[in-house]
Parts: structure tokens; sequence; C-alpha cells
């Protein structure tokens, strides 16, 4: 009888062992989700690309208005025109114009009229992009 139940243990064993030592492959539904997920990868590389191309398309942009407008002022600040009463008075009536619509946009806003709250702003805006420049060309290559 111990030597039925010793055949018994050696024979579970022994089919213990051959399943461990047996090589197991992947099943094929592994492999098709890893070429899904893999495709799916190269699919928001490829969005976020062009989504950085837009991005930086925009940046440009709105610098290239910036630097115009900053230009036009420039050049109609520095030529010096011919001063008539009809001007100055346009100029006047215009001029009052304009500060009194941002001081009533401003005041619709909630803001203060005082310059700091515009400095405040751009320092801010200054600080975003600055961070974000930072963040793509140390962070993302490492």
């Amino acid at each position: 009888m111990q030597n039925q139940n010793e055949d018994y243990l050696d024979r579970i064993i022994e089919r213990e062992f051959r399943l461990a030592m047996k090589p197991v492959s992947p099943s094929d539904s592994f492999n098709k989700d890893l070429m899904k997920r893999i495709a799916l990868q190269q699919e928001f590389e490829r969005e976020d690309i062009k989504g950085d191309k837009l991005a930086k398309n925009i940046i440009v942009s709105i610098t290239g208005i910036l630097i115009t407008i900053a230009g036009l002022i420039a050049y109609f600040i520095l030529k010096s025109p011919k001063e008539n009463v009809n001007d100055s008075v346009v100029l006047e009536r215009t001029s009052n114009f304009l500060e009194i619509f941002s001081l009533r946009f401003l005041n619709t806003l909630g803001l203060d009229s005082a310059g700091s709250i515009i400095l405040a702003v751009i320092t801010l805006g200054v600080i975003v992009i600055l961070y974000n420049r930072m963040d793509k060309l140390i962070f993302k290559k490492r």
C-alpha cells in the first residue's frame, strides 16, 4: 500500500515538474492587443506633433501681430505731423474716447484702472510662457 502511495506521489511530482518546465507562449489575443496599443501610441504621437505645430503657429502669429502693432504705434508717434488746430482737437477727442473706453472696460471686468494690474497680467503671461518653454526644452529631453 505504501508503495502505491509513493508511486502516486512520484507521478504527481513528475507531472508538476513537466508542467513547470513546459515553455509558455503568449496567447494570440495578447499579440493583437499589443499591436493595437502600439498603433494607438503612434497615432497619439502624430496628433501631439500636429498640436505642437498648431500651437507654435498661433504663438508666432500673435507675436507677429504684436510686433506689427508696436511698429505702427512707434511710426505714428515718431512721425512729426504738421499741427493744425483741428488736428489737435481730433487727437484730443480720440485720446479721451480711448481713455474713457478703457476705464469703463476695466471697471466692467471688476479691475482697478491702475497700471499695476496690466503689469501683473503681462508678468504672469511671461512667466507662463517661460515655464512652458523650459518644460519642453529641459524636462522632455530626459
